[in-house]
């Protein structure tokens, strides 16, 4: 026993091992859970902005996509929030882990506590709005980011598929036809007269508009449904 004394003794002297802190452990605990608690809310904010998303897809057009509706849900699934939640979500689990009296606390606990706490922060932001002025400031910052409002007028602006939105410019009563011009700049114009108008839908100038029908030379229908739900944020 001696001698292995004497050995951790000359270790200690040979390489000059000195003893670490008190405060620096508490500066590491602190930043610990700072960064747990950061790493939380970034979880909640990814969890909010995912609820968002999946909220404001229009499920029921799937059949005018060539697509089962199993096969739309992929698609339309946001799996960079979804990696982002639950990456930030493991590394604040560790992080507590780590802390000074995490060994106190089950992993399944702290993950089940976590977890909870994540959702609940980001279905409280997402009815109190922030998942969409989130998901806004984010699109109008970052070309490559595709907003729900970008997602939408990209899946409603597939004429060639029935599928089609707008600002209404003029409308002709006499004739059931209105001009409209589509999220890109370009016109067309719709015969109404068979419509079904869905969503509390009013066909009148400066309303934007999301109609689901079938093309012809000019925008002529059979039947075709209007919906007064923009594409556009704008409130």
């Amino acid at each position: 026993m001696n001698k292995l004394s004497n050995k951790i003794l000359d270790q200690i002297k040979t390489e000059e091992i000195r003893p670490t802190s008190r405060f620096i452990f508490l500066l590491r605990n602190i930043g610990l859970w700072i960064v747990s608690v950061l790493l939380i809310i970034l979880g909640s904010i990814s969890i909010s902005l995912l609820t968002h998303n999946m909220a404001n897809q229009d499920w029921d057009i799937y059949r005018h996509l060539d697509k089962s509706l199993l096969g739309f849900v992929i698609s339309s699934l946001p799996y960079f929030w979804i990696i982002l939640a639950i990456f930030s979500l493991i590394i604040a689990v560790l992080n507590v882990e780590h802390s000074r009296k995490g060994y106190k606390y089950s992993p399944l606990k702290i993950i089940i506590v976590s977890i909870l706490l994540a959702i609940s922060l980001g279905f409280a932001g997402y009815a109190l709005g922030f998942g969409k002025k989130i998901d806004n400031y984010i699109g109008s910052k970052f070309r490559s980011y595709q907003s729900v409002e970008i997602q939408k007028k990209l899946v409603w602006n597939q004429p060639d598929k029935g599928l089609f939105s707008g600002t209404i410019e003029s409308v002709n009563k006499e004739n059931t036809t209105f001009d409209l011009k589509d999220f890109s700049g370009k016109e067309w114009q719709v015969d109404y007269s068979m419509a079904t108008l869905k969503g509390g839908a009013r066909v009148e100038e400066n309303s934007e508009v999301k109609i689901i029908g079938k093309k012809t030379g000019v925008f002529n229908y059979f039947q075709i449904y209007i919906f007064q739900e923009s594409t556009a944020d704008t409130t």
